[in-house]
């Protein structure tokens, strides 16, 4: 278990496919938080969710297209869980 800052709390980072997302999922999930990653490009999100769980995080993938308030509903609804 990591003990990080953010240990025990949950982040949800949209667009963590890539670029600054990606890294701020990452960096997140290195502090100690359970990362809640969404993007569009599920494929991209299960590279992401696989190198944070090697390092011994915790990471979930979840395609969302924010611009769709009932996927945003069903990431909160995948969030708070």
């Amino acid at each position: 278990m990591n003990n990080g800052w953010l240990a025990g709390r949950v982040a949800i980072v949209t667009g963590a496919s890539r670029g600054i997302g990606r890294a701020t999922a990452a960096s997140l999930a290195s502090a100690g938080a359970v990362v809640v990653a969404a993007a569009r490009s599920k494929d991209k999100l299960e590279s992401l969710q696989a190198e944070i769980t090697s390092a011994g995080n915790q990471a979930t993938s979840v395609g969302c297209d924010v611009s769709d308030p009932g996927q945003v509903e069903a990431l909160f609804d995948i969030a708070s869980k």
